[in-house]
């Protein structure tokens, strides 16, 4: 049988959605331990728009199908599988997008079962699409960062999918959050729909000015940014001193500009989180405790991802360009089947 995939043939650093070519391929039958599953929804991150340009870390030589998250319903399973049957609800702690260049971007894909994750009722098809990549990384982001309940965390694009997750997690801990925004018309808002604790607008206000005002003079007692540039600078300004300001996403291009003085005067670092290598780190015991607590925030509601634009497969081109607007609220999704 064949399906349709949206391979990378050759990367586009200039143009990624023109990276992205629908392309034919046969089901392979899941062999010992390994399930087939026919994908429902596929998600459009940040890490698939770095594997289409060729600067993600991992992604295989090309041609190779992209895609980090996903979710689908288990269509035949191999011998000695147990735990899953057909017809489940299913996402993936990890497809085989770095190891085999064979993501989530597909109609169909066969893996082991090792890797698959049986999704509760309570969490729907579009937000199970979304399980690996961001609610993760907001787990990973809240213990790396160690605010304790109380203190505030200063959060940047506060306003994206992740952002309004990170804002509900922390909340839920009992930490105070500092959302940024860039458009003035976000900040209502986004305290409105996260009850973000205060929101500042960078184009409009001085941050670390108003990073002081907000915590009585001693900053955030962390930084998650995501956007890099020469936002960094003013960020660790805005760090209590000895703080840091945790990069974990690159928004304005692969480069950012760090502040030597606050570094120097002020003991404030800055650090990278790629949860890939903070996750693989963990033991098998430590990782099932990460998947549960993950699943249990998004059935609960605290981290319902919001969801944005979903195309068909097909439209894997359209569906990047989406991805990438300024603004756009909820994740973009692909249909696949």
């Amino acid at each position: 049988m064949q399906f349709d995939a949206i391979e990378v043939q050759a990367y586009n650093a200039a143009n990624p959605a023109d990276a992205a070519k629908v392309v034919q391929k046969a089901v392979r039958e899941p062999g010992q331990g390994e399930v087939l599953v026919q994908m429902k929804y596929a998600g459009v991150n940040p890490s698939d728009v770095f594997s289409l340009m060729g600067v993600y870390p991992g992604f295989p030589k090309v041609p190779g199908v992209p895609g980090f998250d996903g979710m689908g319903v288990v269509a035949k399973v191999g011998p000695g599988v147990t735990g899953f049957s057909e017809g489940q609800r299913v996402t993936s702690l990890g497809w085989l997008t770095t190891s085999q260049g064979s993501g989530s971007w597909q109609q169909y894909i066969t893996l082991p079962q090792e890797k698959l994750v049986a999704l509760p009722d309570a969490v729907s098809d579009e937000a199970g699409a979304q399980f690996y990549i961001n609610p993760i990384t907001v787990v990973g982001l809240l213990e790396v960062a160690a605010v304790q309940p109380g203190q505030h965390l200063l959060i940047t694009a506060a306003g994206s999918t992740l952002g309004r997750m990170l804002i509900r997690a922390a909340r839920a801990e009992g930490i105070k959050t500092i959302g940024v925004v860039r458009r003035p018309e976000a900040v209502q808002e986004l305290k409105e729909s996260t009850g973000c604790d205060e929101v500042v607008c960078s184009s409009t206000e001085p941050l670390a000015d108003r990073v002081k005002a907000i915590t009585g003079g001693t900053g955030a007692g962390s930084v998650l940014d995501c956007v890099g540039g020469e936002l960094s600078e003013q960020l660790a300004a805005a760090v209590r001193s000895g703080g840091t300001v945790w990069l974990y996403g690159l928004m304005e291009g692969l480069s950012f500009k760090g502040h030597g003085a606050e570094c120097l005067f002020r003991d404030v670092g800055y650090r990278g989180f790629w949860f890939f290598p903070w996750l693989e780190s963990k033991s098998q015991e430590q990782q099932q405790a990460v998947v549960a607590k993950t699943l249990r925030l998004m059935a609960d509601g605290t981290m319902a991802p919001p969801v944005g634009k979903i195309f068909p497969l097909k439209e894997a081109a359209a569906a990047i360009k989406e991805s990438q607007v300024t603004g756009r609220i909820g994740k973009v999704l692909l249909k696949c089947s």
